[in-house]
């Protein structure tokens, strides 16, 4: 694949099938910030969520779910599916939301859905993306993302809004190059990993 306009490659779009309806949607590899937009700071499994009242711990996990629907919207784009589309999947939501992480190597394969279809590049496409609104670009992330952005420019010496523009597959995948526990030059800080939810 050539690179894009930011001089990054990325994945082609993709095809995923869910069970219910039974169909495929294409994706695309959404650039780092759209991927990101509205990431909770907070998630599930962390010592702040242990830590916390139930109510808090609620609305740790309503912040997430809303956040995966909510880029889902963004990712896929055919068909173009708004909020309420996606919160309407019921199941088929969260089989697309994992095949989709593990496309772009946020997550590894899951064991527990072998039979779940191969994800496949899509055939070319002629028609435009669904836009995406611009404010990914200027929105400031949350303190984990920052740190984790500010250690990523400081070890690749790009800066931060190269960094944010790019595919975020690519993104990914240079983030677990410098992050390797046995690399005594790695990212210093592996904790950020598991407070954004990657599974390191």
């Amino acid at each position: 694949m050539p690179p894009d306009r930011d001089g990054a490659v990325g994945l082609p779009d993709f095809l995923i099938s869910i069970p219910e309806p039974a169909s495929q949607v294409r994706a695309r590899d959404l650039p780092t910030g759209a991927f990101f937009a509205g990431f909770p700071d907070d998630l599930p499994l962390t010592d702040c969520f242990e830590a916390a009242e139930w109510e808090r711990q609620h609305a740790i996990v309503v912040n997430l779910e809303r956040w995966v629907s909510l880029m889902l919207t963004r990712a896929i784009v055919e068909p173009v599916l708004t909020l309420e589309v996606v919160q309407r999947l019921g199941p088929s939501r969260d089989v697309l939301a994992r095949a989709y992480l593990e496309t772009i190597g946020w997550v590894p394969p899951s064991p527990d859905s072998p039979d779940m279809p191969p994800v496949v590049e899509a055939p070319a496409r002629r028609k435009r993306y669904p836009p995406l609104e611009l404010t990914w670009r200027t929105a400031t992330p949350g303190k984990n993302l920052h740190g984790i952005l500010k250690q990523l420019a400081t070890r690749t010496r790009r800066l931060p809004t190269e960094l944010w523009a790019l595919p975020i597959s690519a993104w990914l995948f240079t983030l677990k190059c410098f992050s390797d526990p046995k690399d005594p030059v790695g990212l210093p800080d592996d904790d950020l990993m598991r407070l954004i939810g990657m599974e390191v």
